[in-house]
């Protein structure tokens, strides 16, 4: 228990809504621990305040780690779940046809972009990739299976984890990390 000075000084302090220099003095004054400090200046808190929860020491950091992160997360978790949606919605009107890879083309950095040709109504069609990756994704000469969009056969879509899903699980896989961090600092702040 706190000696009579001591609890006054601390109801001072909480009145001028000083929490964290109350829990500072009466751990030095007492040479306790924080966690001590803590629970006896919340002690002399419900004395001050009868019937209020003792308040929390944040100064409205976890509150703004929670919008942040948890709008963040949702955000991303939100386009990841809006690309495969349209994915699917995309490959249930789209016809497939074969393509193959007529050649990559390497920027100056030497990520690798797939020249594709395919077949439409008897027309021989190009489909310039814009997704880069390095090793290759196609070998040339490799075939592939493409889809159509029949009202606008220059529109297609190459059924490869790359270019269909990549965008889905990184913006995902990132969502989900703000969305963890999101419910961690709930656990630790709460």
């Amino acid at each position: 228990m706190l000696a009579d000075q001591t609890k006054e000084e601390v109801r001072r302090l909480l009145l001028e809504d000083k929490k964290l220099k109350a829990i500072q003095y009466v751990g030095t004054t007492h040479k306790v621990s924080l966690r001590d400090a803590v629970r006896l200046v919340e002690l002399v808190e419900q004395e001050v305040f009868p019937g209020v929860k003792p308040r929390r020491l944040s100064s409205g950091l976890p509150s703004i780690f929670y919008w942040a992160f948890g709008g963040v997360g949702t955000l991303l978790v939100g386009i990841a779940a809006y690309l495969f949606y349209s994915d699917q919605q995309s490959i249930r009107h789209y016809v497939p046809v074969d393509g193959v890879v007529i050649e990559n083309r390497i920027d100056h950095e030497g990520m690798a972009s797939p020249t594709i040709q395919y077949n439409w109504n008897g027309q021989d069609m190009l489909y310039y990739s814009r997704t880069s990756t390095n090793p290759p994704a196609f070998d040339q000469g490799e075939q592939v299976q493409v889809y159509v969009n029949p009202e606008d056969p220059t529109e297609i879509m190459v059924d490869s984890f790359v270019e269909r899903f990549l965008a889905v699980v990184i913006l995902g896989g990132i969502g989900a990390v703000f969305l963890g961090f999101t419910f961690l600092f709930a656990k630790i702040f709460s």
